[in-house]
């Protein structure tokens, strides 16, 4: 029964596929060992991709900049040097910018889905 008003939030929530973590001649050993397949999201990658727990708690970016650039965040580390310049570019000189919760809403999946 709390009214938040325009400051409501919901969960920005983006699906990370265990299959795009790890090298393909792996995952067939993996898939079914379950708690190998959960502990996963822990542990370092085997392919490049924009979910890395060790480039999201140590990495150069916060969590929101990573979130909403998850391409940029990227190439800044696993491009090459032109690529990881033009990267860093999208994210100037400092912190990207909370959006605004009006822009928040547009960017959640569940609202782009349902018009």
């Amino acid at each position: 029964g709390i009214d938040v008003g325009a400051d409501q939030r919901n969960p920005l929530i983006v699906p990370v596929r265990f299959r795009d973590l790890i090298r393909p001649e792996n995952y067939d050993r993996f898939r079914w060992k379950f708690f190998r397949v959960h502990f996963q999201f822990v542990m370092a990658n085997e392919r490049p991709h924009a979910y890395d727990f060790f480039m999201i708690a140590c990495g150069p970016l916060a969590l929101v900049q990573r979130v909403f650039r998850p391409s940029a965040a990227l190439d800044i580390a696993t491009g090459d040097v032109v690529t990881r310049a033009r990267a860093w570019k999208q994210f100037g000189n400092g912190p990207v910018p909370l959006p605004e919760s009006t822009e928040i809403a547009t960017m959640e999946p569940a609202r782009q889905n349902s018009g």
